[in-house]
């Protein structure tokens, strides 16, 4: 099994001016077979990584 789920979506409220975020924020929620990660990430960003990972190896 394999789920990806995101919510809480929207910009960060603490910036001076929030229309100036660029980035995508919320709660990430992924499964993979029986292990369960949770975390609060930059979503735009983790979903352009997740699919650059379709066409090029990833190295940490």
């Amino acid at each position: 099994m394999f789920k990806i789920d995101a919510d809480n979506i929207g910009w960060l409220e603490t910036l001076k001016n929030p229309r100036e975020d660029l980035c995508l924020h919320g709660h990430a929620t992924v499964i993979i077979g029986e292990k369960r990660f949770e975390y609060n990430a930059t979503i735009s960003a983790a979903a352009l990584y997740l699919l650059k990972t379709l066409t090029e190896d990833h190295h940490i």
